[in-house]
């Protein structure tokens, strides 16, 4: 028998995505979601082109896409913005040295 699709998964079985960013237990203390990065703390959520820059910053590589993904499972950005903050963030590093 195959292995059954994410589509054959109850609704209320699936993970939500993009929903709270935080628990907060009985004694209001704020908890990061799993896996969330560990550097994303609370001060970084509230500001989401600085959050997005961090992340830039730990993964030069990373396309808008992945940043626009990144937004919305952490950030609950609109899935242009990661495009958006990434052309600000190339134009903003220095040159390499031949350009």
């Amino acid at each position: 028998m195959p292995p059954a699709a994410e589509a054959d998964v109850p609704v209320d079985a699936a993970p939500a995505v993009g929903t709270s960013l935080h628990i907060v237990p009985g004694g209001g203390e704020s908890v990061p979601v799993a896996g969330a990065p560990a550097w994303l703390d609370d001060e970084l959520r509230t500001q989401p082109r600085e959050a997005m820059k961090a992340y830039l910053d730990r993964h030069p590589d990373a396309t808008g896409a992945a940043l626009d993904r990144f937004g919305a499972q952490y950030l609950d950005t609109k899935p242009t913005l990661g495009r958006k903050v990434r052309a600000e963030w190339l134009k903003s590093q220095p040159k390499a040295s031949g350009e």
